[in-house]
């Protein structure tokens, strides 16, 4: 579905089931309208959006956009127990990442 030359954004529909794999929502006490943002583990597809930047040119700057929104969801609703706040240490890509592909190499 990641594909930069056919789909630079992601559609909406996907961009919420993604949010859903990464953001949970709990209800919020007696309200049935009513919920509260909770970070879910989603480590399997974080690695694998990771490994896109690395292996897919043809994925890599949306994989770098999704990893960007993720992030992004990360610093409002928090982090899981355990995760690693920069996911790629030891290699030679930048954390956070910014969307653009210029930026995947350390200065």
């Amino acid at each position: 579905m990641l594909d930069d030359e056919n789909s630079p954004e992601l559609p909406y529909r996907l961009q919420k089931a993604i949010e859903e794999a990464f953001v949970e929502r709990i209800p919020d006490g007696d309200q049935s309208n009513s919920y509260t943002l909770q970070p879910r583990t989603a480590t399997e597809l974080r690695e694998r959006l990771i490994e896109m930047t690395k292996s897919d040119p043809k994925r890599k700057n949306s994989a770098l956009r999704l990893l960007a929104l993720i992030e992004s969801w990360r610093l409002s609703y928090g982090r899981p127990a355990g995760e690693s706040r920069n996911p790629l240490i030891g290699s030679d890509l930048v954390w956070p990442p910014t969307g653009d592909s210029s930026d995947t190499q350390n200065a």
